[in-house]
């Protein structure tokens, strides 16, 4: 935990019967109060398992519904793709032909605030990019769109729907959707607070080791986000989250847990695989990408699934603003664990240690992966974006108001000497620093988020005839190569 600078951790460990937990460190540091087993925390990403099963549920309680209905047909003139037969099994695997373009999204913060339908419908404003069912691409936003076709079809709202038809049959009393539900509930001594960890920046002359010893802890805001219900959202203990996975494993089985939550055909079908992660590392030489033992991850609805070294294991991580989370479970072993922690690198935290778990639970005594040096190196992930070439920083005539359909307003100012672009408005909230290029109008976009991450992203001011800035791009969509989101320049609106 301090390797990572997670301050708090919760697990629950099961298997077909029994779930047990333990949890250390601290759910507050200032107050100081321990986190426990009872400790609640943003599940992030780990949601998306339910909004699946809230799909699967659909098509049991509406025959004409299928996992290959069209989401256009559940939602007419809302949902509207260049191909209309995008089906719910489709965007649920990620394999709609759309990316990420999570910057899009505009927050509670912001003027005009999006929600699950106005996020729905802004899909069409936003480019694919790639045919339907060919390629894995990640994207919160279809999961969002997930949520706005269950509140359609069953007329009640998304937290609703997942509290009848999972949190309760479930006994997951202490699940809720949005931070907002765990303080009505009265339940905020419970609530971990988020944490990003600092590094000391004072002198250059610190090596990097000396600047993260003599770094620190700051808490966050804990992210509200209506208009990212289904990608993430759900807030929950580590024995809550767990009683959810032991049903999928044991696939609701007559007198086990989640009987009569889904049937055991549509528990079956979340994780049956439909596409594969990562189709790169079937090239060769790009093998690294892999982990260690462990063959290509596959894409179910809402899970991924992998083998290793022999097992086949189901799992989904998840990563939001100061928390990290991941679940597994091996279906031949029937064991299980759910992960959380208060910081994001609990993110990385959490597959050293499950995997770890998962070593001692497979017998494995020799050969042991080491999990930490794998992960510190990077699990043969590549970086955002690339490095700046130096130049002097532009100023004046880059600042104002621009427009794209898509990703909505944007306003360029001039800060400390630099252009700057202040995102705090949107759903994953972010800042843009310009380092203007030796060449032309190029620039390098600095992207940095709350907790100091930094994407490096290419952009460009496009002029007019008159020599007057008329556009920005910015690299938003990182899935295609040399291709810039453009925004028009426009007048501030009144």
């Amino acid at each position: 935990m301090d390797h990572f600078h997670v301050p708090g951790l919760a697990v629950a460990v099961f298997d077909a019967t029994t779930i047990d937990a333990l949890a250390f460190g601290h759910a507050s540091l200032d107050p100081p109060i321990p986190t426990t087993p009872g400790t609640i925390f943003d599940c992030a990403s780990t949601s998306k398992s339910l909004t699946a099963a809230a799909v699967g549920k659909l098509t049991e309680q509406h025959p004409h519904i299928s996992w290959a209905t069209s989401v256009t047909a559940l939602s007419p003139g809302i949902f509207v793709l260049p191909s209309a037969d995008i089906t719910l099994e489709d965007i649920l695997s990620h394999r709609s032909g759309m990316p990420r373009h999570d910057e899009s999204c505009l927050g509670v913060h912001s003027a005009t605030p999006d929600t699950p339908r106005s996020v729905t419908a802004n899909l069409q404003r936003l480019v694919t990019s790639a045919a339907p069912r060919t390629r894995f691409q990640y994207c919160n936003l279809m999961y969002t769109a997930a949520s706005h076709v269950v509140e359609a079809v069953s007329g009640v709202p998304f937290a609703e729907f997942l509290r009848e038809n999972f949190f309760a049959p479930l006994g997951m009393h202490d699940t809720h959707v949005q931070p907002s539900a765990v303080l009505a509930a009265g339940l905020e001594a419970r609530f971990a607070v988020p944490y990003a960890w600092d590094d000391d920046e004072d002198g250059d002359d610190s090596s990097d080791k000396e600047r993260e010893e003599k770094g620190r802890y700051r808490s966050l805001a804990r992210l509200e986000q209506p208009e990212g219900q289904g990608a993430g959202s759900v807030q929950s203990t580590v024995r809550d989250f767990a009683r959810w996975a032991q049903a999928v494993m044991v696939r609701g089985q007559a007198g086990a847990s989640g009987e009569g939550v889904l049937s055991e055909r549509t528990f079956a079908a979340l994780v049956a695989p439909r596409v594969v992660v990562e189709p790169s590392a079937t090239e060769e030489g790009d093998e690294e990408r892999l982990a260690p033992l462990t063959s290509h991850r596959l894409y179910a609805l809402g899970w991924e699934v992998e083998s290793y070294r022999g097992r086949r294991i189901v799992r989904h991580d998840g990563c939001v603003n100061g928390f990290g989370s991941l679940v597994l479970f091996l279906p031949a072993l029937q064991f299980g664990l759910v992960v959380f922690g208060n910081a994001t690198r609990a993110a990385d935290l959490a597959p050293v240690l499950a995997m770890e778990v998962v070593d001692v639970a497979l017998g494995v005594r020799d050969e042991r992966v080491d999990w930490l040096a794998w992960v510190e190196g990077g699990g043969g992930e590549g970086e955002r974006g690339g490095e700046a070439e130096g130049g002097a920083v532009a100023k004046d005539p880059e600042r104002g108001w621009y427009r794209n359909a898509g990703y909505h307003d944007v306003v360029v100012e001039v800060r400390d000497g630099e252009l700057f672009i202040d995102a705090t408005d949107r759903s994953m909230p972010f800042w843009i620093n310009f380092e203007h290029l030796a060449e032309d109008r190029k620039f390098v976009a600095h992207l940095k988020d709350d907790e100091g991450e930094f994407a490096l992203l290419a952009a460009e001011f496009r002029l007019d005839e008159a020599g007057e800035v008329c556009s920005l791009g910015i690299a938003f969509v990182q899935e295609m190569d040399n291709y810039l989101v453009w925004f028009e320049r426009t007048e501030e609106p009144t």
